[in-house]
């Protein structure tokens, strides 16, 4: 079985980003930031992904700088137990999303994992963002484990985009519904 680490800038970046994916699979999150709310949603979010294992750093929240890019990078080396896959934030428009890439592309090089892609953030993800990689969902699964964030999906708007951008990756590779990734690293075994 594949050890996968995901890297979430925040509690809900995984979700927004892969959380299609990662359903029933086995995963290592790591989230960089801390939130107040984190408890009772890292609490659910448990439940629902099958074999979470999560390490909070405690970063502050929306002041990250690359001042703090060698001490994420010491604790993710120290954390990440040697994956055979990583995720990552894109370097959009978050400043902490950002930052967090930049510490993860270090990472990826002194790990050297066999595969490692960037998710895309709904809300944040620019035209940086090139596609080159894609995962079929079941986007009412990935619905069920975005109600945990139900205080961040504002009146329903939200899981419109989501489902909307779900619908057009989806179209991209001819399926009803994907999430799309752009391959950083990728060895064939």
């Amino acid at each position: 079985m594949d050890r996968i680490l995901v890297v979430s800038p925040h509690l809900d970046d995984e979700t927004f980003g892969c959380g299609g994916t990662l359903i029933d699979v086995q995963i290592n999150l790591i989230v960089v930031t801390k939130e107040g709310r984190n408890r009772d949603q890292l609490s659910a979010i448990s439940n629902i992904y099958n074999g979470l294992s999560c390490i909070e750093f405690g970063f502050p929240d929306a002041r990250l700088s690359q001042n703090y890019i060698p001490d994420m990078i010491s604790k993710f080396s120290h954390y990440s137990q040697d994956p055979d896959i990583i995720y990552m934030p894109p370097n959009d428009t978050n400043t902490d999303h950002q930052v967090v890439h930049k510490a993860c592309l270090s990472l990826i090089r002194i790990l050297q994992p066999r595969e490692a892609y960037i998710y895309e953030v709904i809300g944040s993800s620019n035209d940086n963002f090139k596609p080159n990689y894609y995962v079929p969902i079941d986007f009412e699964k990935k619905l069920n484990v975005l109600s945990v964030y139900s205080s961040e999906m504002r009146n329903g708007r939200e899981v419109d985009r989501v489902r909307a951008l779900a619908m057009v990756r989806g179209g991209e590779i001819r399926v009803p519904y994907a999430e799309a990734f752009q391959l950083v690293r990728g060895i064939r075994a």
